[in-house]
């Protein structure tokens, strides 16, 4: 489609992914909660057109000798997909979990969630600085009853400010040896 055709253009030189994860999870609603399955079923594939979506991004990214980077939970089923599979076994592309509560992920006030979140990605630098930050077991979590409160579907600054980082580096070192 166009935005495909648009980062084909525009070649960016980073692309990090966060397709939704909702319907991949193992937090969704309980049952007597859940949509009719009409609507179920409909948000289910376009859970599955964005992850397509999202892979094909990051395989265009790969091919073309660009990076990229792809978010999803640790638990989400979406790891589970042949695309998920393939993706990680790529020359070049690493796996690195993260718990955001490293990150200061909060999803109450003043209660840490951990979040295990894994980042798919080709950029050595990004694996490099996201080794290590897991929980180490010093702080409680808030664990939720059935649902994930919305603030930990986002990324915190701390976390956003890691990657910017690393990526920075990843961009220096290779614009020292020319490959950009």
């Amino acid at each position: 489609g166009r935005a495909l055709s648009l980062i084909r253009e525009q070649r960016p030189w980073m692309v990090f992914l966060s397709p939704p994860s909702t319907q991949f999870s193992k937090w969704n609603p309980t049952a007597e909660h859940q949509p009719g399955p009409a609507v179920l079923e409909k948000r289910q594939d376009e859970a599955l057109t964005l992850w397509s979506f999202a892979m094909e991004v990051a395989e265009a990214q790969r091919t073309e000798g660009r990076k990229f980077a792809l978010g999803h939970p640790r638990g989400a089923l979406s790891w589970n997909l042949a695309s998920a599979q393939w993706m990680t076994q790529q020359k070049g592309v690493g796996k690195v979990t993260v718990d955001m509560c490293r990150f200061g992920l909060c999803a109450r006030p003043g209660t840490a969630s951990e979040k295990p979140t894994t980042i798919l990605t080709n950029d050595a630098h990004l694996l490099a600085a996201l080794q290590g930050h897991r929980w180490a077991g010093d702080h409680d979590h808030f664990i939720p009853a059935n649902a994930v409160p919305a603030e930990a579907a986002k990324y915190t600054e701390a976390f956003c400010r890691k990657v910017a980082g690393a990526i920075g580096k990843s961009r220096r070192a290779q614009e020292r040896i020319g490959s950009w």
